[in-house]
């Protein structure tokens, strides 16, 4: 049953793994699991780089690019204004507007790198808890909703304070 419950456990590591899309056409989030060794490697085939018994042990890895907003507006106000000089009119039909911001926006995040957020975690099967390295709400929400996705299981975070006061209920008129 346990080598039942791992296999399934490497599986749904691989098909929720981190994949680098080939070109990003949007801000788009990509999100995935990455091995604890590197954030490039996103291969679970070989259990001891993800699993010592009782811990699944790796890393979340959330990619996204953006544009900035000033250049991305000024370079497009510049195509606007050449089109418009090319064609001898003082205004641009929206459809010509609409497709010179979508060569514009492919352009550049074609030129982009993304922003990549990464948080190591640890998760130990027999004692069922999991340690996340992150402090960030918003980030931590990711984590679990990708959890929930791979795993089907809900987290419920647990922080250093919450465990004080759950422990003792007088913490609160000690803060």
């Amino acid at each position: 049953e346990d080598s039942e419950w791992l296999s399934t456990l490497q599986n749904q590591l691989q098909v929720n793994a981190f994949v680098n899309p080939q070109n990003y056409q949007r801000s788009d989030e990509q999100i995935g699991w990455v091995t604890a060794e590197s954030i490039l490697d996103a291969d679970f085939s070989l259990m001891e780089k993800w699993f010592l018994d009782p811990y699944v042990y790796g890393q979340i890895r959330i990619d996204k690019k953006t544009l900035p907003s000033n250049l991305f507006r000024a370079m497009f106000e510049m195509r606007v204004k050449e089109w418009m000089l090319t064609n001898n009119r003082d205004r641009i039909p929206k459809n010509e507007k609409a497709d010179i911001k979508d060569v514009l926006q492919a352009e550049l995040f074609a030129q982009t790198l993304p922003r990549v957020k990464t948080a190591e975690f640890c998760w130990n099967l027999d004692q069922q808890y999991l340690i996340l390295l992150n402090i960030s709400d918003s980030f931590n929400e990711k984590f679990c909703e990708h959890f929930y996705t791979t795993f089907g299981l809900t987290l419920r975070p647990q922080t250093p304070l919450m465990f004080l006061k759950a422990s003792d209920p007088n913490i609160e008129t000690m803060i």
